[in-house]
């Protein structure tokens, strides 16, 4: 997110590390000279950086213990983005004031005035310190390795099992952070060739934040670049976490999946349609969140396009209008459910629906299924609470009656279903009214109202 400053002059919240700092040695000898430095320090504020920048000794919690050493840019302040692809203090040492025990190296800065010195912030789950042992004769700097978001990741969806090459493939993997750290950079995949490691694809990179314990599907499809044969699929992240330069991607470790390409087909895909594609309810259908569902099969060779679901008019013509225009890949023999959804742009009415596929060319779309009937209806299927004060609804939970209590007369009362239908309607001119809602299921439902000419949409909940 983006956190607004209480002064934007504040250095406090203008720079930040884009990498992990570190130190030129393993250790030194108790009073020894080292060199502190990171590749990426840069004034992310919007203002310039008027003020100091330093080395520190600090405690684990990031408490300044003691400043090591700093330099003045208050008489030539660091520009806003501008910075430093490597910035270093030479001829650092640990005081001999501090005692024995564990620390950390920060890079801090301060404003111009007072000694309020802070550590600089790094990219969000990474790292902003050298870990420092102090010793009674040295100073051990540990590696932060372990301060880095641990990935991993369950067996992926590929779709189709043997790609072919020059068509599209889409695989969905379970990717898992089981550390109590923040992954936030990219993840991408790569197909290698056994017996040859030179044959690499690599897919487009793909955003990713965990939080820890944290679990997400992503969805990864290019078009197969490789020749038929033998591969390996791994996985691969950003080991340092740096979302800004996601330059060290390595292979999560423990998986590496079998994959076969095949050579290129030849023929045609022949799209069916089983059973009776539809809206949940093609008589109610929202015109927001409206979600249409169907099953095809494959009784030809791989189809690699689009697929889409136009509007059209009772009375015929061009469409209208569309819905789930998306990649769509079944492989031959095979049949998948697909799911249509979006909001409908059109006006309350009876209309038709038909699912279209891409043909050879772009926009040679051509027709899978007969015309299907459906009426169109302004149906809440989510919930607005802005100006929730002007309609109330008590009590919730609600057994036999929910009343709606409005700041004007209400015109109309219309009570829905999660799915969108229609179950209740009630017209009144109280500014109050009592519904009976002893015949409902228990479950939640949503509630429309008109009051004053304005409308509201509430939910409650029936037990």
């Amino acid at each position: 997110g983006i956190q607004k400053e209480d002064n934007i002059s504040n250095p406090i919240f203008n720079l930040t590390l884009s990498k992990i700092p570190y130190v030129d040695v393993a250790s030194v000898a108790r009073s020894g000279k080292f060199t502190m430095s990171v590749d990426g320090l840069w004034n992310m504020g919007a203002a310039s950086f008027a003020g100091y920048i330093g080395v520190a000794v600090c405690d684990v919690d990031g408490t300044v213990r003691d400043l090591i050493k700093s330099y003045d840019y208050v008489s030539s302040p660091l520009a806003s983005h501008i910075g430093y692809s490597k910035f270093w203090f030479n001829d650092v040492d640990v005081p001999s004031s501090i005692p024995a025990g564990d620390y950390r190296l920060y890079f801090v800065m301060k404003g111009e005035t007072g000694n309020n010195w802070q550590p600089i912030r790094g990219a969000v789950g990474t790292p902003n310190y050298v870990k420092a042992k102090v010793t009674a004769s040295q100073v051990i700097f540990e590696t932060t390795a372990n301060d880095y978001p641990v990935l991993g990741v369950a067996s992926p969806i590929i779709n189709p099992a043997k790609p072919y090459k020059d068509k599209k493939v889409q695989i969905w993997c379970n990717i898992s952070n089981s550390t109590n750290l923040e992954y936030n950079s990219v993840v991408t995949l790569q197909l290698v060739k056994k017996n040859d490691a030179n044959v690499i694809m690599t897919f487009p990179n793909q955003p990713l934040n965990l939080v820890g314990g944290e679990t997400k599907q992503v969805y990864f499809s290019d078009k197969v670049t490789v020749e038929p044969g033998e591969y390996t699929l791994q996985v691969l992240f950003d080991r340092y976490n740096n979302a800004r330069y996601p330059v060290e991607l390595s292979a999560i470790p423990g998986f590496n999946t079998p994959v076969t390409i095949l050579g290129e087909q030849t023929g045609t895909p022949d799209l069916k349609v089983l059973g009776t594609p539809s809206f949940a309810d093609n008589a109610n259908v929202p015109m927001k969140g409206a979600r249409f569902t169907a099953t095809l099969r494959n009784d030809g060779t791989i189809f690699d396009n689009k697929i889409i679901l136009f509007f059209f008019n009772r009375s015929g013509g061009s469409s209208i209008g569309y819905i789930g225009y998306q990649d769509f890949v079944l492989d031959a023999g095979n049949q998948k459910n697909v799911v249509f959804e979006g909001d409908i742009n059109l006006t309350e009415g009876d209309y038709s629906a038909a699912i279209f596929y891409q043909g050879a060319t772009s926009g040679d779309w051509k027709q899978l299924t007969s015309l299907i009937p459906f009426t169109l209806r302004d149906i809440a299927t989510s919930v607005d609470e802005s100006g929730y004060g002007a309609v109330i609804l008590y009590p919730i939970p609600a057994s036999d009656y929910i009343n709606v209590k409005a700041e004007k007369p209400i015109e109309s009362v219309k009570i829905f279903n999660l799915a969108g239908k229609l179950l209740s309607e009630y017209k009144d001119s109280a500014n109050e009214v009592k519904l009976n809602v002893t015949s409902y299921p228990v479950g939640t439902y949503i509630v429309r109202v008109v009051s004053g000419g304005d409308v509201a949409v509430r939910k409650f909940i029936k037990h």
